[in-house]
């Protein structure tokens, strides 16, 4: 599992690699690798929690978080805080801190160029996110 986890990285890397030659004015690669595969850690996170409750199991995994007068920017703060942030840190440090990123793309060189497995692994996340959502739509 780890091998496939480095082996998308290193697949994502190289693609957006590629892509920031081709357009400078694209945001570093860094950040639109980072942010795609937290952003997909985070609602794999949600989704696992939409079944754990569907299943009976009351653990709420959002803090309170109350900065702003605004109901709707606390729990924005609140979701971004306690289902993103972690897996951006430990992305971080998996991945790029200290320049890990080149030992991995040396120990797995890019096997598709499109950056097609950090690419499927966002949209089948999004998608597993929505059959919880579905079903409880469903069942109300």
């Amino acid at each position: 599992m780890l091998k496939w986890y480095y082996q998308m990285w290193s697949d994502g890397i190289y693609s957006l690699q590629k892509k920031k030659e081709r357009d400078p004015t694209m945001l570093p690669w860094q950040v639109g690798s980072l942010t795609a595969v937290a952003f997909a850690q985070g609602t794999n996170w949600l989704t696992i929690w939409f079944w754990l409750r569907a299943v009976g199991v009351k653990y709420d995994i959002l803090l309170n978080i109350d900065l702003f007068d605004v109901a709707v920017l606390d729990k924005f703060s609140s979701a971004f805080i306690s289902l993103f942030l972690p897996f951006y840190i430990i992305n971080y440090f998996l991945i790029f801190h200290k320049k890990r990123y080149e030992e991995i793309m040396k120990r797995f060189p890019s096997k598709n160029v499109k950056g097609l497995s950090m690419i499927l692994y966002c949209v089948f996340s999004f998608a597993l996110f929505l059959v919880p959502l579905a079903i409880m739509v469903i069942l109300r």
